[in-house]
C-alpha cells in the first residue's frame, strides 16, 4: 500500500519545519565585553576551621556557576559569596552577595553544581567565597569545604 502525503499534511509539515530550520540557523553573538576573554575554571578549597575567604579572581567579572561540596563530617554549610577579593572580607561582617546552603550527609562524596543565570553574575570589584557553619557566620566549616568556580574576566 502506497503512502500518500495529503495536502493538509503537507500543509503542516513546512509550517512544523521552516522555524525549526530559520531557529537552527540563528546564531547569538555576544557583547564585546566578552570578546578574546575566557572562562576560568578556579578549584580550591577553604580552610578547615577557617571562615576566611578564598579567591576566585581578584579582578571584576561575571560568575556562571558554582560546583560545591561538604568535607566529612560537616552537617551543614554555607557557602557565600562576595563582591570583593579575599583580603578584604571580614567573615560575618562583610555582606555577600549570595549564599547556598548544602546538606553535609547527603553531599558528603560528591560536589553539587549550583548553576547561575546563564549570562552570568556580575561582580564590579572581584569575587570571593568562603564557607561557614552558619549564614555569613564567622565560623569556618570544620573540614573546609571543596569548590571549583567559573567565571570570566
Amino acid at each position: 500500500m502506497k503512502s500518500r502525503l495529503s495536502l493538509f499534511g503537507l500543509i503542516a509539515l513546512v509550517i512544523l519545519a521552516v522555524p525549526l530550520i530559520i531557529f537552527a540557523q540563528r546564531t547569538v553573538s555576544l557583547p564585546d565585553s566578552y570578546a578574546n576573554t575566557g572562562l576560568v575554571v578556579k578549584q580550591g578549597i577553604t580552610t578547615n576551621g577557617s571562615a576566611t575567604p578564598v579567591n576566585v579572581q581578584t579582578n571584576n567579572g561575571n560568575l556562571y556557576g558554582l560546583s560545591a561540596g561538604t568535607g566529612a563530617g560537616a552537617l551543614v554549610v554555607y557557602i557565600n559569596v562576595f563582591n570583593a577579593a579575599s583580603a578584604n572580607v571580614t567573615a560575618g561582617t562583610t555582606t555577600q552577595v549570595m549564599s547556598f546552603v548544602l546538606d553535609g550527609p547527603h553531599n558528603q562524596s560528591s560536589q553539587v553544581l549550583i548553576p547561575l543565570n546563564p549570562l552570568g553574575i556580575p561582580f564590579s570589584t572581584a569575587i570571593s567565597v568562603n564557607c561557614t557553619t552558619t549564614l555569613n557566620g564567622a565560623t569556618g566549616a570544620a573540614t573546609g569545604c571543596p569548590f571549583t568556580a567559573y567565571s570570566r574576566h
